[in-house]
């Protein structure tokens, strides 16, 4: 499968393609853009991918882009992009409100990311979901959130361009190392953010980015 979008044409998966099983385009190194048709049989265009299963794209290190619209998809598993390096778009930014996780290690080792965000439907960012994502420099959160969210073990660990953060009011939780490793945070103008509140539970070097860093909150340590 590493011949995959050798020709340099973008791999296009038609409309009649409901579930992308485990596995099925691992390894496919070649492989540069992928785009989703949309259902046109009816008045409105309509998306068709309703499951991603883990690993789907695991080490392809060539993939830049994929079109789709994941409105309708109601399972997205682990590990879907690990190591796709030269990945430049957030993938996952088209996940309709009613999908709620992030997954372990969805984006690791993502080392061509630089943007991504979290919507409002997103409850959990799982452990390791961003891990290693060198390049990545922003994150945003999408307005209108009124769902609580938790910050999984490691999700942001090695994150080291990371820049300033602000983190809305309905993220209650995060855990362990979960921003280790993001060296440009709490450094001059690179501000980690949490809003004026004390009901955010932060486990064992949840902040632990800088080996000095300064406590940023009053009574918004636990564990």
């Amino acid at each position: 499968m590493s011949n995959l979008g050798r020709t340099g044409e973008p791999l296009v998966i038609p409309s009649n393609v409901t579930n992308l099983e485990k596995y099925c385009f691992q390894n496919c190194t070649s492989l540069k853009e992928i785009q989703v048709a949309c259902d046109q049989s009816g008045e409105n265009p309509q998306p068709t991918i309703k499951k991603v299963s883990w690993n789907v794209f695991y080490n392809c290190t060539n993939l830049e882009k994929i079109k789709w619209d994941l409105t309708n998809c109601t399972s997205f598993s682990s590990s879907v992009f690990y190591n796709c390096t030269n990945l430049t778009e957030d993938a996952t930014s088209t996940l309709g409100e009613n999908y709620h996780t992030i997954n372990t290690s969805t984006y690791a080792n993502c080392t061509g990311l630089t943007s991504v965000t979290i919507n409002k439907g997103i409850t959990s960012i799982s452990s390791s979901a961003f891990v290693r994502c060198s390049n990545l420099d922003t994150v945003n959160f999408e307005e209108g959130r009124d769902s609580n969210c938790s910050i999984g073990a490691y999700a942001f660990k090695d994150c080291a361009k990371l820049k300033s953060i602000d983190l809305p009011t309905t993220v209650t939780t995060l855990n362990e190392q979960s921003f280790a490793g993001c060296t440009t945070l709490g450094t001059t103008g690179h501000d980690f953010h949490l809003p004026n509140r004390s009901s955010v539970t932060i486990y064992k070097n949840g902040l632990d980015w800088q080996p000095n860093h300064k406590v940023l909150q009053s009574k918004c340590y636990k564990g």
